[in-house]
């Protein structure tokens, strides 16, 4: 029993592998490390490489077999922890497009502050248009006034007109409902209209405004709930990744533990691997039995050639004898790792041939009543074994306990996927519903903007109207203003005429009276000469007729002087 154990564990892990020299003292490499190497490489399934251990001693059935479950539920976890990771990453994609949809959402709200700063604009150029409009109208007032004060119209309508002008430059703050229902629709003349523009003005300012207010504050609300919303689920997803990496850690935990039972597993079996060998000389039954024990498994062939070559070491004289026996089981080796490769291929046929191999096995081992005492001391260490093995699956049922409660967190975990993905999808939905909120909001205010649009451009149209009417209407005043001014005019150059020819004629008299003035100073002058002759005259004359006749020849002499004159 034990010459087959060690004949098994002394067999070359895989084709192209060698057998140690016979000089060299490294330790032989056991089932557990080399299938525990080839696992690592990738090559087949644990219970592949469990097999022939089975096979070899019953007593490590039930923990080969043990192990093989741990290692399914471990592989079970790790597709469990895969499927979670998996969705992880859906979720963390699902966070994404709410991302992405939360940005878009920002865009049609700049977008929207867009399209508000170009409507912005547009009212401004139409306020303008609407002053400049304004402007123009006051100017035809002035007109109208200065042909109203050239025809002579009376002052008192000049101040009804001023006082008419001053509600144009006031506004009115009264309410929309009261200003449509009475001062909208209906107008007198240009001072009316300038009126209602002023409260449409007012009105659209109003609704602008408020229309600004709601719009700021649907946007806040927005925000603070995707706010809200966007952190919550990313508190729930850290939880939620939290979980995963504590249970990632477990598992890592296991596989750690599980190396390491495995690697004492493989010590304890390496110690107690190398027994002593017999130097008795087999029989020559003993060859045709190791022929059909390396035709049924390869460990076989390296038992047999450890065994030839302590043979060797005993007997010199069939050291020939052995090494060609040791080249025919090489060959035979090499043969069987071909067929266990051409196996590998087809596992199907290769059960087969390992079940007839398997019942080959239980017959040499039926025959080998020789290693009964080497099987007690085995069993013996085995009972060592068994101790360290309770003691490990003592282990194991707590990790079991452990995978348990990773269970019930998974449980948990998915539980919460499912509410955060129905949260998700709320959230969405409302997202949705806020968009066509938004939306109609949006197309009211726009049907709104555009009614008040056309309600002021009907009304400019009428005011223009109104207001190329009554141009009509002052420029036919205008025109009969002319009309009259030029006979006026007529009037005016003929009474200019008649008043130069009178102004001639006066000239003509006053030449005349001129020349007439002359000749008068020429007569003074001539009696003035006259009178200092008669003054000489007189004054040789007595004192007393001077007297006499001094008082009334002056008078006379002043009398004549003032006819002349």
């Amino acid at each position: 029993m034990q010459e087959t154990n060690r004949c098994l564990a002394d067999t070359p892990p895989f084709p192209g592998s060698h057998y140690p020299s016979e000089g060299s003292h490294t330790p032989p490499v056991t089932c557990l490390a080399r299938l525990t190497q080839v696992n690592r490489m990738g090559g087949l399934t644990p219970s592949f490489f469990f097999l022939p251990v089975i096979s070899c001693c019953g007593g490590q059935r039930t923990v080969l077999y043990e192990l093989e479950e741990k290692a399914e539920l471990i592989l079970d976890e790790r597709a469990e922890h895969e499927r979670m990771v998996e969705a992880y990453s859906m979720i963390n994609q699902k966070l994404q497009t709410s991302t992405s949809e939360q940005e878009n959402l920002e865009k049609t709200i700049q977008e929207l502050k867009a399209d508000l700063r170009r409507h912005e604009r547009d009212y401004n150029l139409a306020q303008k248009e609407i002053n400049d409009l304004q402007k123009q109208v006051t100017v035809l007032l002035k007109e109208c006034r200065d042909i109203q004060i050239r025809c002579g119209s009376s002052t008192k309508d000049i101040v009804n007109d001023t006082t008419a002008i001053v509600p144009f430059e006031m506004t009115t703050d009264s309410d929309a409902e009261k200003v449509i229902s009475e001062r909208l629709l209906t107008f007198k003349d240009i001072n009316g209209l300038v009126e209602q523009n002023a409260q449409l003005r007012s009105l659209v300012r109003n609704l602008s405004d408020e229309i600004e207010n709601k719009e700021s504050e649907f946007k806040e609300k927005l925000e603070l709930e995707l706010k809200k919303h966007t952190d919550e689920a990313a508190s729930r997803v850290a939880t939620v990744l939290q979980r995963a990496e504590e249970q990632g850690r477990m598992i890592e935990s296991l596989h750690t533990s599980v190396a390491m039972y495995k690697r004492l597993y493989e010590e304890e079996h390496k110690l107690h691997s190398t027994p002593s060998i017999s130097v008795e000389a087999p029989p020559e039954d003993g060859r045709t039995n190791l022929k059909l024990l390396l035709e049924g498994s390869q460990e076989a062939t390296r038992r047999a050639q450890e065994k030839a070559a302590e043979r060797v070491k005993c007997l010199e004289e069939e050291l020939e004898k052995s090494r060609i026996e040791i080249t025919s089981l090489r060959s035979g080796r090499d043969k069987l790792a071909l067929e266990s490769n051409f196996a590998r291929e087809k596992l199907d046929s290769f059960m087969k041939e390992f079940e007839h191999q398997r019942n080959e096995t239980n017959g040499v081992l039926a025959r080998n009543v020789e290693f009964s005492q080497l099987i007690v001391d085995y069993q013996r260490k085995l009972r060592e074994s068994s101790e360290s093995l309770h003691a490990a699956e003592e282990l194991s049922r707590k990790l079991n306990m452990e995978v348990s409660v990773l269970k019930n967190e998974k449980e948990m975990l998915v539980n919460a996927e499912k509410r955060a993905l129905e949260e998700v999808r709320s959230l969405s939905q409302r997202v949705h519903r806020l968009q066509v909120a938004s939306l109609d909001i949006i197309q009211s205010t726009e049907q709104v903007r555009e009614e008040a649009r056309a309600a002021e451009r009907r009304k400019q149209e009428e005011y223009t109207k109104q207001i190329q009417r009554e141009w009509v209407e002052a420029r036919k005043e205008l025109q009969e203003e002319r009309d009259n001014v030029r006979a006026l005019t007529l009037d005016r150059d003929q009474t200019m005429k008649n008043a130069m020819r009178q102004v001639e004629e006066m000239q003509k008299d006053l030449a005349n009276a001129w020349s007439a003035v002359r000749t008068a100073e020429t007569r003074a002058a001539v009696a003035e000469a006259k009178l200092s002759d008669l003054e000489k005259k007189i004054k040789s004359s007595d004192g007393q007729d001077l007297a006499m006749n001094g008082a009334t020849e002056p008078s006379s002499f002043s009398s004549e002087t003032k006819r002349a004159a």
